[in-house]
């Protein structure tokens, strides 16, 4: 059935019904079938009237058109059952495809005349439709590849698809990666994964093959460990116990000389944003409850812009006042400010980039409505 001719691929549901009225050329034993599958379609007003339409546009086509489609038809009808059941219903599904395209699109196929290129467009197309559906990480993924980068993406792709189309165990047992994210869904991982120790790095490594489950371990986990931006176009915070203020190595030291699982956190966290800083700031409010060491954004300045949008234009006309003055009275206090921040937000069903968990993850993981941005 390759070489079909547009104005049959505009009429494919009309090919099902001919033998139906093609009484000339018909033995006696098919025109009885035919008969009888009319008889049964007349007790069903909608197929009957569409069976009605479909001879209208039958009567409609010029000689040469129907004799295009009588052999298009002699294509479809096979004395094997099996044969022609398969392949009425890959018409079948052929129109209803071509009936979901949007207009622009269908037109444009249809009046391909060259069958060879009828066929790469039809590929094209549903090649097109097929990636749209495909998680977001791959899409942007493929997007960012060169041509022949990209076709070796796209077999690998379609091989695993394949794979586990053909076996429902291999199905089952496919583990969700994190590559399957969006692109700030996979920075927000890597940000949580740089915070976190052995066990709870573990812990996400040989999460459920699940997509909903390994969404709220990353959940529970940014819970413990949160991912908050650091000042905005500033230099480094200190994120090494020999780079802090003088008196407050000094406090610390004291505290591990005390108990040494304390010098012990602090060890761990180094070199991590933000852990190190929010061990700094739990040890020393131990101390010094107003400590307040300063180490990343805690006004709404030292947001990067595209935060700042969404602060002041999505989320601070939709919350109360007794909310904007608890931001008041924590604005320039780190770690207090962005985390009340973030919960507010969060409250609000409010996406804010850099602070907040994605909205891919947070709606999986809750089944909250979706976040505005």
């Amino acid at each position: 059935m390759k070489n079909t001719p547009a104005h049959i691929l505009r009429f494919t549901v009309v090919v099902l019904f001919i033998p139906v009225f093609m009484g000339a050329d018909l033995t006696p034993e098919e025109f009885s079938r035919n008969k009888k599958a009319l008889e049964r379609i007349k007790r069903d007003p909608l197929r009957h009237d569409k069976l009605r339409q479909n001879y209208e546009a039958w009567l409609k086509m010029g000689q040469a058109a129907r004799n295009e489609i009588r052999s298009f038809d002699k294509q479809i009808h096979d004395p094997d059952p099996v044969k022609e059941a398969r392949n009425i219903e890959l018409v079948r599904r052929f129109h209803a495809w071509m009936s979901e395209l949007p207009e622009p699109t269908r037109a444009e196929i249809l009046l391909i005349e060259n069958e060879d290129a009828k066929i790469a467009k039809i590929k094209s197309v549903m090649e097109k439709l097929w990636i749209e559906r495909l998680p977001k990480g791959e899409r942007e993924l493929l997007a960012g590849l060169d041509a022949d980068a990209r076709k070796a993406e796209l077999i690998r792709i379609k091989g695993e698809e394949l794979q586990r189309h053909s076996n429902p165990e291999s199905k089952k047992k496919k583990k969700f990666q994190i590559r399957d994210l969006s692109q700030e869904g996979r920075d927000f991982v890597e940000k949580l994964k740089a915070q976190l120790n052995t066990q709870d790095l573990e812990r996400l490594n040989k999460a459920d093959y699940k997509k909903a489950a390994v969404f709220k371990i990353i959940g529970d986990l940014s819970e413990n460990y949160p991912v908050l931006p650091k000042k905005f176009d500033k230099p480094e915070p200190p994120l090494r116990l020999e780079n802090l203020p003088g008196d407050v190595r000094g406090v610390l030291k004291s505290l591990r000389q005390m108990e040494k699982g304390r010098g012990s956190d602090v060890m761990k966290a180094e070199g991590k944003w933000p852990a190190f800083p929010l061990v700094v700031t739990r040890l020393m409010r131990t101390v010094q409850p107003d400590y307040n060491g300063n180490f990343g954004a805690s006004t709404l300045e030292e947001f990067p812009s595209e935060a700042q949008a969404v602060i002041l234009n999505s989320l601070f006309p939709i919350i109360s006042q007794e909310e904007k003055a608890a931001l008041d009275d924590t604005q320039g206090k780190w770690p207090d400010y962005p985390l009340l921040l973030r919960k507010i937000a969060n409250d609000r069903f409010t996406y804010i980039p850099g602070l907040s968990l994605p909205p891919e993850i947070q709606s999986l993981r809750q089944a909250k409505p979706p976040m505005m941005r």
